[in-house]
């Protein structure tokens, strides 16, 4: 029964997730990111005509939304995660993990840390500050990674072969991403609040709300999900080197060779600013998404799975096969 319960409770995690909240694709989070577009759409046409049909029809394009690259996304969020159940999850070791270890490894260099567990609003701060800005770092790195090394790019594609940009989009990734990422972050985060704890004790504890970082919920509650979308909303200014807004990330996606690299951030610019990987959307413009021709081969569920590993394969070959015929040293 129990295996049972395991098998259909996975099936249904696909679904159940979009009401779950701590999970970025839920319901709620759709709907306030939807007020945040009716804010923008009323912003932009203060001199045209506004009613809810044109609105409905700026919010909802069924152009992009029926587009093919938007109905492979949903099917690739379904089928990838009950694999992500099922195959690969397993893999992901999570914060609380590296946060004991952190702290059994500083209490075995140093001796025992702070006993006091009393709270304190300047720590909350700390603790709640810290964990957004380690979360970004290892986002930042991780896909400075993916970008950096061919092989790692070959994964990454699966991502940037959308040629349209959804909220789906965001899970348009390929598991060999998924795990450098979840890894990297949970390192990051369960390190950093492991030191915390270590040095101001069991009242080490963030801001939270539903049992999330506060600032990661402001975060998901408003523009998070317009990072991949066709609304241009940037940040500018002094905030456009501190906050990643979803004009960043759609020039993350644009095929153009000078965005190519650039805003590599999760909700902060901070770190593309101080490794200079930034570029700050200065006015709207028509931006093509996706790789090009190339894109055309990531057509299904199974491709996206496949052609990282027949791209490597082909590519380690290539490289044997020219070994195989230099000729020998003298």
């Amino acid at each position: 029964m129990d295996i049972l319960n395991y098998i259909l409770g996975g099936f249904a995690t696909p679904l159940l997730s979009l009401f779950n909240p701590h999970f970025g694709l839920s319901i709620p989070y759709l709907l306030s990111s939807l007020v945040v577009v009716m804010v923008v759409y009323v912003a932009s046409r203060r001199r045209a005509r506004r009613n809810i049909v044109r609105f409905l029809h700026y919010a909802f394009p069924a152009k992009l939304l029926l587009h093919s690259s938007a109905l492979l996304d949903y099917r690739y969020y379904v089928i990838n995660g009950l694999v992500r159940v099922f195959i690969y999850g397993s893999l992901i070791v999570g914060g609380e993990v590296w946060s004991r270890v952190s702290i059994a490894g500083l209490t075995g260099i140093f001796g025992p840390g702070a006993q006091n567990a009393t709270a304190s609003y300047a720590v909350a701060a700390l603790v709640t500050i810290t964990f957004v800005v380690a979360f970004d770092l290892a986002y930042w790195f991780n896909h400075w990674l993916l970008h950096r090394f061919a092989f790692l790019w070959e994964f990454h594609k699966v991502h940037h072969s959308a040629e349209v940009l959804n909220p789906f989009t965001a899970f348009r990734s390929h598991p060999v991403e998924d795990l450098m990422a979840f890894n990297m972050i949970s390192l990051a985060t369960g390190v950093s609040y492991g030191v915390l704890v270590y040095v101001f004790g069991a009242g080490a504890q963030e801001f939270s709300l539903l049992q999330m970082n506060i600032v990661m919920l402001v975060y998901y509650l408003t523009i998070f999900h317009l990072r991949h979308t066709h609304v241009w909303l940037p940040v500018r200014g002094a905030l456009a080197y501190v906050i990643q807004s979803p004009a960043h990330h759609q020039i993350h996606h644009s095929v153009e060779a000078q965005h190519a690299g650039k805003n590599l951030g999760f909700s902060l610019s901070l770190w593309d600013w101080i490794f200079g990987t930034l570029f700050i959307p200065e006015h709207e413009r028509r931006l093509r998404f996706g790789i090009g021709k190339e894109g055309q081969e990531f057509n299904s569920v199974a491709r996206l799975y496949a052609i990282p590993f027949v791209q490597i394969a082909r590519s380690i070959g290539r490289k044997l096969n020219v070994l195989q015929s230099s000729p020998p040293p003298a």
